[in-house]
């Protein structure tokens, strides 16, 4: 599930059952969801992220994605912080933006 806004997309949920991990089905919903960016004009995808869940992490970062800060005990009730990512599309690399 994603949002879409002023140019930025922003991913609430992705997830895989564990039974069906490590068969590359994640990264197919990535790749969906890239397309969906572009298909929106959207110029940067954000999501969060437990630093706890390292495999959704090494995907991230394998198709783009940067850690942009860390959001103090976001995820409750167990107070575990959250790592907020980003991707700057294609879109969003103009000459003179940041």
């Amino acid at each position: 599930m994603f949002l879409v806004s002023d140019g930025e997309l922003q991913l609430v949920n992705i997830a895989v059952h564990p039974e069906l991990r490590d068969k590359g089905l994640g990264r197919k919903l990535l790749n969906h969801l890239l397309l969906e960016a572009d298909s929106r004009a959207a110029e940067k995808i954000f999501l969060e992220v437990r630093p706890s869940n390292r495999g959704a992490i090494g995907l991230y970062e394998k198709l783009g994605f940067k850690v942009l800060y860390r959001r103090p005990r976001y995820y409750t009730p167990e107070g575990e912080d959250a790592l907020v990512m980003v991707l700057e599309t294609p879109r969003g690399k103009h000459p003179g933006r940041n």
